[in-house]
């Protein structure tokens, strides 16, 4: 969602631009052009970081930690 309204061609240019570049060294160029659009009009502020704490054995193999802090136990199992 935007809540706060911001809006801005260049950042919408450079994201878009993002979805289709040939290769990563030009999409992170794309984002890294859109991310320093953001940071300069600094149009929200993070207020809040989660931290998450996870603790594993060592018998307990394939346990999957996701980019978004989600466990996995799909494919996971205890050694004997």
């Amino acid at each position: 969602t935007n809540n706060t309204g911001w809006e801005n061609e260049e950042f919408i240019s450079a994201i878009d631009s993002s979805y289709t570049a040939k290769d990563a060294i030009t999409r992170s160029t794309f984002l890294k052009k859109a991310e320093a659009i953001l940071t300069d009009q600094m149009p929200v502020i993070p207020m809040h970081h989660l931290a998450l704490t996870h603790l594993k054995h060592d018998k307990l193999k394939n346990l999957v930690l996701t980019e978004t802090g989600i466990l996995e136990f799909k494919w996971a199992y205890l050694e004997e």
